[in-house]
């Protein structure tokens, strides 16, 4: 945190000199530091080799790994109305070793609570979700975010949201297939390639609108 604190300082400081002097003081520098350059103003510019060394792989994937589990859990919590509740537990399932080795670490557990603002707790590969009433989301073949429901939301209530959207979904559906099944030989392969991924969507969307309805229903 340090370091980058203080090379984006001095990229920033020929464009923002008075903050980032103000902001720069304020580091912890050590005793050597400082005597080298008291003052941001003559403090050595970043350099291309100065942040080569820097490069941590294994730490850059942790990260993209947490920001995308981040953005399934926020996005799920906003569906349901939760953002900003308080106490949502939230499971992080993996399926391999090298997804849950990136989420393990507690320090990026921690970081997915904080950014999601839920307590999270990552899973290792095989040990799966058995609480009941939680709303699924797939980050990708290897993660999967659950992020418990019940005691937050009305079954009900619920129940009936999603009913509606099925309904909705399951008209469109029903009208793309119409219009599929009246193709005419003048219809290009771009068009009809096109509703097959449509259908195959609303199809996956009903799927999964089926899930969650039957989720409820348990609760």
């Amino acid at each position: 945190m340090f370091l980058c604190l203080d090379y984006g300082l001095r990229l920033m400081h020929p464009l923002m000199p008075f903050v980032t002097e103000e902001l720069w003081q304020r580091l912890p520098h050590t005793a050597e530091t400082k005597a080298t350059a008291p003052s941001i103003m003559i403090a050595p510019y970043p350099q291309e080799v100065n942040t080569k060394a820097m490069a941590d792989p294994v730490a850059a994937t942790a990260m993209t790994a947490t920001n995308e589990v981040v953005h399934a859990v926020r996005s799920l919590a906003q569906s349901y109305g939760l953002m900003g509740k308080k106490d949502i537990k939230v499971y992080v399932t993996t399926s391999d070793a090298a997804s849950h080795a990136a989420l393990a670490d507690p320090s990026t557990a921690q970081d997915i609570s904080t950014l999601s603002k839920t307590n999270a707790e990552v899973r290792a590969p095989g040990v799966g979700v058995t609480e009941d009433g939680c709303a699924t989301s797939v980050v990708s073949a290897e993660v999967t975010v659950h992020l418990l429901l019940k005691g937050l939301v009305k079954p009900e209530d619920e129940i009936a949201r999603l009913g509606k959207q099925k309904k909705k979904a399951a008209g469109a559906l029903a009208a793309l297939e119409k219009k599929m099944s009246a193709y005419t030989d003048k219809v290009p392969q771009g068009v009809r390639d096109g509703d097959v991924k449509k259908k195959a969507d609303f199809e996956q969307m009903l799927a999964t609108l089926d899930a969650s309805i039957a989720m409820f229903e348990k609760l």
